[in-house]
């Protein structure tokens, strides 16, 4: 079990639109393996810390401040690139822009039922990802070349269960 802790966009993850974050490189991430659970906190070691969600890692990729882009930072939660790397230099300080880091990505939970969503396919003809709960059918689609997120109703296509 690992602990992620969070000091914004609590509505972003609660809501399943917020399904990466980027952490400083430790070996403690390292030792993760896709599907391991992460345990995603409210303001950890604090009156105000609450259990947001329980999740499983897909996976976990390096990078470096200097190699985020536009799209990952907006995929992240921010409006912008900018404002990412300013978040990144009041948190990290003057190590932010040689600090090595890990974007860190799990599979979000539904919406509507809570259940953890699985990754269906990879890119669509029109570059999304496509992430479906296999209890109601809910899509999440992802457009990692903009960073564009989008909910529908319901996978149409292919429904899981």
């Amino acid at each position: 079990m690992v602990i992620i802790g969070f000091k914004v966009f609590k509505d972003k993850i609660e809501t399943g639109l917020k399904f990466r974050t980027l952490r400083k490189r430790k070996e403690y991430y390292l030792r993760l393996w896709p599907g391991d659970f992460l345990h995603l906190y409210w303001k950890p070691r604090t009156p105000e810390m609450e259990l947001i969600h329980k999740v499983r890692m897909r996976n976990y990729v390096p990078t470096t401040f200097a190699a985020i882009t536009e799209a990952e930072a907006r995929m992240d939660g921010f409006n912008s690139l900018e404002e990412m790397r300013d978040f990144l230099r009041e948190t990290y300080k003057s190590k932010a822009e040689s600090q090595d880091y890990l974007w860190i990505i799990w599979d979000p939970p539904c919406v509507k039922c809570k259940t953890q969503m699985k990754f269906y396919r990879r890119l669509t003809k029109d570059g999304f990802e496509i992430y479906v709960c296999p209890k109601c059918g809910q899509e999440l689609r992802v457009q990692p070349s903009t960073g564009d997120i989008r909910l529908s109703e319901s996978f149409k296509y292919f429904k899981m269960g």
